[in-house]
C-alpha cells in the first residue's frame, strides 16, 4: 500500500483466525514522494496477527520528506502471534525530514508480542525525521515481548531526529524487551536528536538471562539540558564464547542497573562509559581474555549485594562506590604480573579485598566496617607497588606488596 507520488501510504491489516500467517515478500506501507510545495506524506500502519506462527520478510512504513512543509510521520508496526514470530529482513518505520523552517516527522512505534513462542528479528529502525531550522521529530518506541520464549534481536535504533540550528532535537524512543531469554548483538541506540535540549529514551532488557551473540553497545544520551535515559538488565548477562563478546553501556547522567555479568560464561570486556549517573550493581561481574577489562568510569556506583569484580587476565577500574553495607572483592589478573586495580573513593562496605597481579592504585578515601585488604603483586613475582592517596579505615587493614614491592 505504499503511496505513489503524492498519496500517503495505506494501512495493512492481515489476520488469521486459525493456522499460520506467512508473507514471502516485503510489506510496504510508506508514504509517496511529494511534489513541490507540499508537506511530507505519512506512512500507513501495519497490523499482522496469526493464530499460530507469523513469518514475514521485511516491513517498511516510512514517512517521506516534506518539499515545503513538515516531514511525514512513519506508520506503526504491530505483530502478534500465539507461537513464534520471525522477520527475515529489516523493520523500518522512519520519519521524513521537514523542509526549510519545518519540523521533522515522528518515527513509528513497533510492538511485537508472542504469547507462547519466541521472536526472531533483524534490524529495527524508527528514527525521527530531522527538522530544518525547527525541532526534530521524536523517535518511535519499540516493545518486543516473548514471556515464554526467546527474543533474538540485532540492532535497534529509536533516535530522535536532529533539530535545526537554534531549535531542539527530537526525543529518543524507549526500547523494552521482555522474554525468558534474550539474544543480543550490535547497537541499541535511544539517543535524542542533536541540538538544543531533548530527552533520550530508556532501554530495558527484562529477562532471566541475556546472551551476547556479538559485541553489544547500549546508549541513551540526551542533548543539552535534556535527560539521559536509563539502561537496565534485570537478569544475568553472559557471553556466547568465554572472553569474546563485550558489553558497553553509555548513559551519562542516566541510571545504569545490572545483575550478574559473565558468571556462567565470562565476557570479553565490560564498560560503563564516563558519566555522573548512578550505577546499580546487583551481581558480580567477570571478564576473561588477555587484556580484557572491567571499567566503570563514572561516580555513583552502588552495591545491592556482595559483589566480586574479576578480570582474569586484565585490569579493573572503578570510580566512587558506596557499598550499602555489602562486601566488595576486586581481582585483576592475580595469577600473572599484568593486572592493575584502580579505585577511587570506596565507602560503606563491609569487607573489602582488592588484589592485582601488578599494581593497586587508590586515589581517595577507603572506608569499611570489616576487613580491608589491598594487595599488589598478588602472584609475588615482580615486586609491584601499592599506591594510596588518602585515608584507609576498617576493623583491620592489611597492605601487601609481595616480597619486593613498596
Amino acid at each position: 500500500t505504499e503511496g505513489a507520488a503524492g498519496p500517503a501510504g495505506g494501512n495493512v491489516s492481515i489476520r488469521t483466525t486459525t493456522g499460520n500467517l506467512t508473507l514471502t515478500g516485503a510489506v510496504l506501507a510508506s508514504g509517496g514522494t511529494v511534489p513541490a510545495l507540499q508537506a511530507g506524506n505519512d506512512a500507513g500502519n501495519v497490523f499482522l496477527s496469526a493464530a499460530d506462527t507469523l513469518s514475514t520478510t521485511g516491513i517498511t512504513a516510512n514517512g517521506t520528506a516534506g518539499a515545503l512543509g513538515t516531514g511525514g510521520d512513519a506508520g506503526n508496526i504491530t505483530l502478534s502471534a500465539v507461537n513464534t514470530i520471525t522477520n527475515a529482513a529489516d523493520l523500518t518505520a522512519t520519519a521524513g525530514n521537514g523542509s526549510a523552517g519545518e519540523i521533522g516527522g515522528a518515527g513509528g512505534g513497533v510492538t511485537i508480542n508472542s504469547a507462547l513462542g519466541g521472536v526472531t528479528l533483524t534490524d529495527i529502525d524508527v528514527t525521527g525525521g530531522d527538522g530544518i531550522g525547527e525541532r526534530g521529530g521524536a523517535g518511535g518506541a519499540v516493545s518486543v515481548s516473548a514471556a515464554n520464549g526467546t527474543v533474538t534481536v540485532i540492532n535497534v535504533t529509536t533516535v530522535g531526529g536532529a533539530g535545526g540550528a537554534g531549535s531542539h532535537g527530537g526525543t529518543g524512543g524507549h526500547q523494552t524487551f521482555i522474554a525468558n531469554d534474550i539474544s543480543l548483538g550490535g547497537t541499541y541506540n535511544a539517543d535524542s536528536g542533536s541540538n538544543g535540549n531533548a530527552n533520550a529514551g530508556n532501554v530495558s532488557f527484562l529477562s532471566n538471562i541475556a546472551t551476547l551473540a556479538a559485541n553489544v553497545t547500549v546508549q541513551t544520551q540526551g542533548t543539552g539540558g535534556g535527560n539521559d535515559g536509563a539502561i537496565s538488565f534485570t537478569g544475568a548477562v553472559d557471553a556466547t564464547a568465554a572472553g569474546t563478546e563485550t558489553l558497553t553501556l553509555t548513559a551519562d547522567t542516566g541510571t545504569v542497573s545490572v545483575a550478574a555479568i559473565g558468571q556462567t560464561t565470562a565476557l570479553g570486556g565490560f564498560t560503563v562509559s564516563t558519566g555522573t549517573g548512578t550505577t546499580n550493581l546487583d551481581g558480580s561481574i567477570s571478564v576473561a581474555g588477555a587484556g580484557n577489562a572491567i571499567d566503570i568510569d563514572r561516580d555513583g556506583i552502588v552495591l545491592h549485594r556482595a559483589v566480586t569484580l574479576d578480570s582474569d587476565d586484565g585490569n579493573v577500574s572503578i570510580n566512587d562506590l558506596a557499598g550499602n553495607g555489602n562486601s566488595l572483592t576486586i581481582t585483576a589478573d592475580i595469577d600473572d604480573s599484568v593486572g592493575v586495580a584502580s579505585v577511587d573513593a570506596i565507602s560503606s562496605v563491609a569487607d573489602l579485598s582488592v588484589s592485582a597481579g601488578t599494581t593497586v592504585v587508590s586515589t581517595d578515601d577507603i572506608s569499611g566496617s570489616g576487613n580491608v585488604v589491598l594487595r599488589s603483586d598478588a602472584d609475588d613475582a615482580g615486586g609491584e607497588d601499592l599506591t594510596f592517596g588518602s585515608n584507609i579505615s576498617g576493623s583491620t587493614v592489611t597492605l601487601s606488596t609481595g616480597t619486593a614491592g613498596t
